[in-house]
């Protein structure tokens, strides 16, 4: 089946959020990103049986529109320049760290690239290369031939234009490159509503639009830990219905940008936890969740967490709202996650996700994926690990975020703070202490959370543990 993907209905639309994992050895309490002392150690740790396949970690670069109004050509194309400048740069980034990209580009975007001669910029995306490229709908279409310049509408008489227009700039990309028209699949977008979005989408035989592509929409939700199959009410809603008859295929992204909320990357200054330690927060949270299926030995599905990022939020020398140069914040990332993670992760692209989830419905006829059809809150049922995760959950100045991590008795423990001094623990239990002293990390009686329940301890020095992750925080 053909890969393909969303629009969804509404400008700047929010998307949401959910998160990772590792493990190693060492008696000595080590501070911040590094476990270097741990592997002094001879003591191995016992692997608990994976079935669980790897985490697949996606990025998807938003090349909208850019500019105002009055911006004049000089200034527009200024403004590509830069859009151009952050895609290469990242596209190199991609191949010193080894993560891919999914590229989803509009057709304002793609007349630039036609036009300047830039089509070779996206070779590496073509079919059977590295990364990926599908089209990204904004409510834009064209009225005639004049270069760069497009209407905008939100009337859904002009939804079949805004496909056809932007659809077909993106399909000269692709034949420019020696591919066919129909591997430009859709990705997700902002358009209009359609009387008919199935139709529209490529979901009938009958599609009214002069182009062969038939539509996989992909889009995302928060909480959601695997791709999923919808149909078009649960695009058109935003709600994650789960449909095995749908003819699209979900993929969430459970986190909402990778700088913060997606459109409003940076934030101000008081939010500067939507950066870095907010984004390892989400992924050490979803490697819980997959760690967990794997310590109650699950059935296997595939795993998602992806994030969304746009060229302009990557220009170079752009400063986030923690005065950290958002390039170099961007590769730290990456950097994390092949220094702690790779066992446990791969990076993949929105085709790479949704080939795996045929595989997996193939494997699994009839099966939902989380066993709530036509429910919108189908995420909870299978939401394992979620009294910590609401625990820690959520963005802005007086949220938690990820601080450091520490090897206690081969235990790997993860320290979130907020509000400066408060931190909460949590622990990755090695399956052979049966209890952890974290005395030295806190104090007092404390809070423990964990899967089953929520108990309180005079103190820390000698927590109970088994195998399954557990948090512990002060009890206030």
């Amino acid at each position: 089946m053909v890969l393909h993907m969303l629009p969804i209905v509404r400008a700047f639309l929010p998307l949401l959020m959910t998160v990772l994992f590792a493990l190693h050895v060492s008696s000595d309490l080590t501070h911040a990103n590094t476990e270097k002392d741990a592997e002094s150690s001879n003591q191995t740790i016992p692997v608990v049986k994976r079935k669980q396949p790897s985490i697949n970690i996606a990025l998807n670069l938003h090349m909208d529109p850019w500019g105002r109004k009055e911006d004049s050509p000089e200034e527009l194309m200024i403004q590509y320049e830069k859009h151009r400048d952050a895609f290469l740069w990242l596209c190199n980034l991609a191949k010193q760290k080894g993560f891919k990209i999914t590229a989803e580009i509009t057709g304002f975007y793609a007349e630039y690239v036609i036009r300047q001669k830039h089509v070779t910029d996206f070779r590496d995306f073509m079919p059977g290369k590295t990364h990926f490229l599908g089209t990204h709908l904004h409510e834009n279409y064209k009225t005639n031939n004049t270069p760069y310049v497009w209407a905008q509408s939100w009337d859904s008489k002009d939804a079949q234009k805004i496909f056809r227009d932007q659809i077909s700039m993106i399909n000269r990309i692709f034949e420019s490159l020696g591919c066919s028209k129909t591997d430009n699949h859709l990705i997700h977008g902002v358009v209009v509503e359609s009387e008919d979005p199935e139709t529209l989408y490529g979901a009938r035989d009958a599609n009214n639009n002069p182009y062969p592509n038939y539509f996989d929409i992909v889009t995302g939700y928060g909480l959601l830990n695997h791709p999923y199959r919808t149909n078009s009410d649960g695009l058109r809603r935003r709600v994650p219905l789960e449909d095995l008859k749908g003819r699209f295929i979900a993929i969430p992204k459970p986190t909402p940008g990778f700088m913060g909320i997606i459109h409003v990357p940076l934030g101000p200054p008081q939010r500067v936890n939507l950066t870095l330690p907010m984004i390892q927060k989400d992924f050490i949270l979803e490697y819980i969740e997959w760690k967990t299926y794997n310590v109650l030995d699950l059935p296997p599905r595939p795993w998602i967490f992806a994030f969304d990022i746009h060229p302009l939020d990557l220009n170079a020398g752009l400063i986030g709202g923690d005065g950290k140069e958002i390039r170099k914040t961007f590769a730290q990332f990456y950097e994390w996650i092949n220094e702690n993670f790779r066992d446990v992760s791969r990076y993949a692209t929105s085709a790479d996700v949704a080939t795996e989830y045929l595989k997996w419905e193939k494997k699994n006829p009839d099966t939902l994926m989380y066993g709530a059809a036509g429910k919108s809150d189908v995420g909870q049922s299978d939401f394992l690990t979620k009294n910590i995760y609401y625990h820690l959950k959520g963005y802005g100045p007086h949220s938690f975020v990820y601080y450091a991590e520490y090897t206690l008795d081969q235990n790997k423990v993860y320290d979130f703070t907020r509000h400066i001094h408060e931190h909460s623990f949590l622990i990755v239990p090695n399956g052979i202490t049966p209890t952890i002293d974290l005395s030295r990390l806190i104090s007092g009686s404390v809070k423990v959370i964990s899967r089953s329940g929520i108990y309180t301890m005079d103190s820390a020095s000698n927590i109970p543990i088994s195998v399954e992750p557990v948090l512990v925080t002060s009890e206030r």
